[in-house]
């Protein structure tokens, strides 16, 4: 059976934050959650982001032999709590509603180690879809602690960063005072902003506290919210593809893109979350119906990084779409951020046909 359900996000991660565990006075909270998966008395569940493990109680095991709960299950959490065990915070399940049965929900992920920390220490971020609560939602949120995964100085001294709850990422204009010590500012590093406000796609910053200098960076896959129609595109293509753990031997299709800039056998592509930059090889015979707002299914290709930059080689596509208005409003990933300046020359093209030779190519 498959509904179009909608599991509550980021509540893996706010049952699992020292926010949650050491409030006394925890609001009313049933999540929607599904069964990841079942092992003797231990449960999985999943906000189609993250999964983590749970216990059920003695009485409610027999929902299992009776096939009343099991993997694909949608629950309401009714009567819980969170407990460590050891140094693992364990969600005790007492009672809850199964709701539905349906297919899995998202492409959720264990819940990183290094995004829960013990109570009493210092904490990280949270991860509990602060970004998604002040952008899609439109609350406002008291004094929220976000990483820095990026940042980036513009020509008129601007300076912009990427921050992140650990799900989401947006970016930030930083508007402090002159006397704020920028060097105290690093990738990794976690910020209170204590003085702020959203204006359509970004966060202005009138002061924040550094809580941590700096440390790993928190979740997995973060990608920038945005809150709109992005169609057939291959949600999340660009990310993936430019991540270091890609491989053009694992299946991946439809790979469908859009064309948001054009120059001379190279393109920006976008997935309607991020853009990244492509290549077309010079023997390719030139598309014409190929132009800003075509959408592209890639039917080969590969990825290199060439100077600290990863690009997508196109070595065969199909125009799926002539012309349509831009889907999203993209933004580069946030290692990839100086893209929008590059422009790669014959130098670096005849560089990429000796790097691409040592790739394998991605057939879909």
């Amino acid at each position: 059976m498959t509904m179009n359900l909608t599991l509550v996000k980021g509540a893996i991660a706010r049952l699992c934050s020292d926010e949650f565990y050491c409030n006394d006075n925890k609001e009313r909270f049933t999540p929607v959650l599904q069964v990841h998966k079942l092992e003797n008395d231990s449960v999985w569940l999943s906000d189609g982001i993250h999964f983590h493990a749970g216990l059920l109680r003695a009485n409610l095991l027999e929902l299992c032999s009776v096939g009343k709960l099991k993997t694909g299950s949608v629950v309401r959490l009714t009567n819980f709590e969170v407990n460590v065990f050891k140094t693992t915070k364990l969600i005790l399940i007492y009672d809850f509603d199964v709701i539905c049965q349906c297919e899995v929900i998202g492409n959720p992920i264990l819940l990183p180690e290094n995004a829960l920390s013990d109570c009493g220490q210092q904490r990280t971020v949270n991860l509990t879809g602060v970004i998604e609560r002040l952008f899609r939602m439109g609350d406002f949120v008291s004094r929220p602690e976000l990483q820095v995964i990026g940042a980036k100085q513009l020509v008129d001294s601007d300076t912009y960063l990427y921050l992140s709850d650990g799900i989401h990422f947006k970016p930030g204009l930083l508007q402090l005072d002159d006397d704020f010590n920028l060097s105290s500012l690093h990738v990794g590093s976690i910020v209170r902003l204590t003085d702020y406000f959203v204006d359509k796609w970004i966060i202005f910053i009138n002061d924040l506290e550094v809580v941590q200098d700096k440390c790993d960076l928190i979740g997995e896959h973060v990608t920038p919210l945005y809150s709109g129609e992005r169609a057939d595109l291959t949600e999340g293509a660009i990310a993936r593809m430019c991540c270091d753990k890609f491989s053009c031997d694992e299946e991946f299709k439809p790979t469908l893109l859009q064309v948001i800039h054009v120059y001379t056998h190279q393109l920006l592509l976008s997935d309607g979350l991020n853009f990244n930059i492509a290549t077309l090889p010079m023997n390719l015979e030139w598309n014409s119906k190929l132009q800003v707002g075509s959408v592209v299914e890639l039917k080969s290709f590969t990825v290199c990084a060439i100077q600290n930059t990863r690009v997508i080689h196109i070595f065969d596509l199909d125009v799926i779409q002539e012309k349509r208005m831009l889907i999203g409003k993209p933004l580069p990933l946030p290692k990839n951020a100086p893209v929008l300046d590059v422009k790669l020359d014959k130098g670096v093209q005849n560089l990429m046909l000796l790097e691409f030779n040592k790739c394998h190519v991605c057939d879909v």
